[in-house]
């Protein structure tokens, strides 16, 4: 209705609906909805659930509000609640690349590394170059690299690289991410070893196009080292 004043004289006049509430006071009745009875809002005590027909005002939880909570899906104090997932943890694919052992190629030049994939424990692939899944992140959390000398005692210097391309197959040239040097003295099958744990993870965003891989330089006189290296991660 339109704004008017009304002139209020105690004990006279038209009557305002009130509730009685604790103590004798009144508190005056407010109509949520419309004039008439049917349309209404309803108000609701606390242990009466609403049904379809309540409208939509309604002070209570809807018929198809899950009542109580769902259950939740990982193991918790409690047995009903809302689940919480950190977005790595969803979709995530358990990822292991390793090359058990091979014998550096000529000395002084740049190889690729092959490498043997396994996704979640499945079937292994092998390859140089591998791409980041689109809409994915490649999260790297370790990298451990070896060398073992020649069983004839042979000074040795292997140089592991870390290589990435956005658009495409890595090659020897590729944009280098890290690099660990590992040195071994002129004693019979003396191995190095560089253990990288990355607790927080070091990440590679995916693309259709986005490629990975390891390239390794060997310089030595004679008698090769054999060379093994594992990455493990994950897809989220």
């Amino acid at each position: 209705m339109a704004d008017s004043s009304i002139a209020v004289t105690p004990g006279s006049g038209a009557n305002v609906d009130t509730r009685t509430v604790t103590g004798g006071d009144h508190r005056q009745v407010v109509c949520v909805g419309a004039e008439n009875t049917t349309g209404v809002a309803s108000v609701l005590a606390a242990s009466t659930a609403a049904v379809a027909a309540d409208l939509p005002l309604a002070v209570a939880l809807h018929p198809t509000s899950p009542t109580p909570l769902p259950t939740l899906t990982k193991a918790t104090q409690g047995t009903t609640g809302v689940s919480v997932q950190p977005l790595r943890d969803a979709g995530r694919v358990s990822l292991a690349y390793n090359n058990s052992g091979q014998n550096a190629l000529a000395t002084g030049a740049e190889y690729l590394l092959m490498l043997s994939r396994s996704a979640d424990g499945g079937t292994v692939t092998n390859a140089n170059t591998f791409v980041v899944t689109a809409g994915k992140r490649f999260r790297i959390t370790n990298w451990m690299v070896m060398a073992t000398g020649h069983a004839t005692a042979t000074t040795a210097q292997v140089t592991f690289r870390m290589r990435y391309n956005a658009a495409g197959a890595v090659t020897t040239t590729s944009n280098v991410l890290w690099e660990i040097r590992l040195i071994i003295p002129n004693t019979s099958l003396w191995t190095e070893q560089v253990n990288m744990p990355l607790p927080d993870g070091w990440e590679i965003a995916g693309g259709a196009t986005v490629n990975w891989g390891l390239s390794y330089s060997a310089t030595y006189v004679t008698n090769a080292p054999m060379l093994q290296t594992m990455i493990m991660g994950f897809e989220y």
